[in-house]
């Protein structure tokens, strides 16, 4: 991850009990939970006319980097930012951290794609979205 990444989406997350293992840290597990919920609030907040009835929005490749563990108690937020647009892929990177403590948690880095949910394949990005994602993380994301 770039050392400069910034990122301009932050969501708040209320820890549960069942998010607590026997270890008592956040279980592994629970942080695919928290990057999927911050990615569905960037998508959701960024991206103009989604009909999420027609088109869906589908995770290709998922890598996470465990840093530090999560305990009761602590305050955590998730930050997201894309990093990259392709013609039908767009990279996205978050952070789980500690705000209080700037201690990050994890490391997610996802692959994502947009997909025709009535004719079941993937589609290419549609230049507004494009635009959104560029005006919102206020830089040129697309390869070119």
């Amino acid at each position: 991850m770039d050392e400069n990444q910034k990122f301009r989406a932050v969501m708040p997350i209320q820890l549960r009990f069942s998010d607590f293992d026997r270890f008592g840290h956040v279980n592994n597990a629970v942080y695919f939970s928290y990057s999927d919920s911050a990615k569905c609030e960037y998508i959701y907040h960024v991206i103009p006319n989604l009909k999420i009835d027609k088109t869906g929005v589908v995770v290709v490749n998922l890598k996470a980097t465990f840093q530090h563990e999560i305990h009761r108690e602590e305050a955590v937020v998730v930050e997201t930012a894309v990093t990259r647009i392709g013609r039908k892929s767009f990279t996205m990177i978050q952070r789980v951290l500690n705000p209080e403590k700037k201690e990050v948690k994890c490391i997610c880095e996802s692959v994502l794609v947009f997909f025709d949910l009535e004719n079941r394949e993937t589609i290419v990005i549609k230049p507004e979205w494009i635009e959104a994602m560029n005006e919102f993380e206020g830089r040129e994301l697309r390869d070119l």
